[in-house]
């Protein structure tokens, strides 16, 4: 984003104030591509992707044109509390664990306290409310200025701690008037939150699974090569699948992507191990797709001979999808084997035959030489 203080009202009351980023208020992210020429707000709506009691990763990456990133994520289960608005009590926020930096050139000094992340409200909300601010983060009633329009606090979110120390951006999004970053660090506000430095801020979500592993980062399939797919796999990122590239999945494995995907090149599937009592195939889950989401083409391989397959490929809400239906069978022949057989079969008989008449016609023979030659007694 440009200088967070040419934020809009009307953005502001769309996206933060009476409506939640959070809930999906915004427009869908298209491309992961970083764009630091305008004023963006793009969002899935966050409980699509979360089911209570189970665990995720949540990334926070922050990029500064000019090269600063800051880039990191944490576990945690699910509370049911998506926006401070559907708390029960004093629980605005996510209880984070497991702390791993990907990249962080900031030089910033980062708390190690225990981590939460925040949660963003909206217009209606009551009672005490976590804003990220005022003597380490506490809860209090209309705290931070709530409703002035100069602080704009609706909508805010970040990860904390519960003292002054920051252990990753505090504040993302952070939509006050004050000050030109998007984002807020405690620790060098110079860095991050004063910079007047245009920059862009991105959250992901990602199912925690032990048959899932995963990688970091953007993945780039290599061009003019073939990527097997024969495990679960889960990117914690973006994925870009080159023209030149070929795909290749076993049935039963899916590519969990965090960000967004770029589909292109060809898409083969082994056939031979294809339940035909289903229908349908889910090979990728992403948050959004880019372009139109297609591969060029899609093969099926090893399939028993003489079947045929027709596919199409949609995206069902965040899930890539191949539909195919197989048809044909091979006409009744008889095998090379019984035709082997059969003509031994038919061989063994003409010389039986064949012997059998050399047998007859010989015996016959010689009856009529010994009649020939019999005396004549009369």
């Amino acid at each position: 984003d440009r200088d967070i203080r040419l934020l809009s009202n009307e953005t502001y009351n769309n996206y933060f104030y009476y409506n939640s980023w959070i809930e999906g208020a915004a427009p869908r992210p298209l491309s992961p591509i970083p764009k630091f020429d305008n004023i963006y707000v793009e969002s899935h709506n966050w409980r699509n992707f979360l089911v209570e009691g189970e665990t995720y990763l949540l990334r926070q990456r922050y990029e500064q044109i000019g090269g600063i990133t800051f880039d990191v994520h944490y576990q945690f289960t699910y509370n049911g509390i998506l926006m401070q608005n559907d708390k029960c009590s004093e629980i605005g926020f996510w209880r984070l664990s497991k702390r791993t930096i990907l990249e962080d050139n900031t030089n910033i000094t980062f708390s190690l306290e225990q981590s939460y992340f925040w949660l963003p409200f909206k217009y209606g909300i009551t009672g005490k409310i976590l804003t990220g601010c005022v003597n380490g983060f506490q809860y209090m009633e209309n705290s931070c200025l709530l409703n002035d329009t100069y602080s704009r606090r609706y909508g805010n979110a970040g990860i904390i701690t519960m003292n002054q120390g920051d252990p990753a951006i505090s504040w993302l999004p952070l939509t006050a008037t004050y000050q030109s970053d998007l984002a807020y660090v405690h620790q060098s506000t110079s860095i991050i939150g004063m910079s007047n430095k245009n920059s862009v801020g991105t959250y992901y979500l990602m199912p925690i699974s032990v048959e899932r592993p995963y990688l970091a980062d953007t993945i780039t399939f290599d061009s003019d090569s073939t990527v097997t797919v024969n495990r679960n796999l889960t990117i914690l990122g973006d994925l870009v699948i080159p023209s030149n590239a070929t795909t290749y999945f076993d049935p039963n494995t899916n590519i969990n992507v965090t960000g967004c995907v770029e589909i292109s090149g060809s898409l083969q599937i082994n056939g031979s191990s294809l339940n035909e009592s289903i229908s349908e195939l889910n090979l990728i889950t992403a948050q959004c797709y880019i372009g139109e989401g297609r591969f060029s083409s899609v093969t099926f391989l090893n399939l028993p001979p003489c079947k045929k397959v027709q596919t199409e490929q949609i995206i069902r809400g965040s899930s890539f999808i191949v539909l195919f239906e197989i048809s044909g069978a091979c006409k009744e022949s008889i095998s090379l084997t019984v035709i082997i057989v059969v003509s031994v079969i038919v061989f063994l008989v003409v010389v039986v035959l064949g012997v059998l008449l050399s047998l007859f016609f010989k015996h016959k023979k010689q009856i009529k030489i010994s009649q020939n030659i019999s005396p004549n007694l009369n």
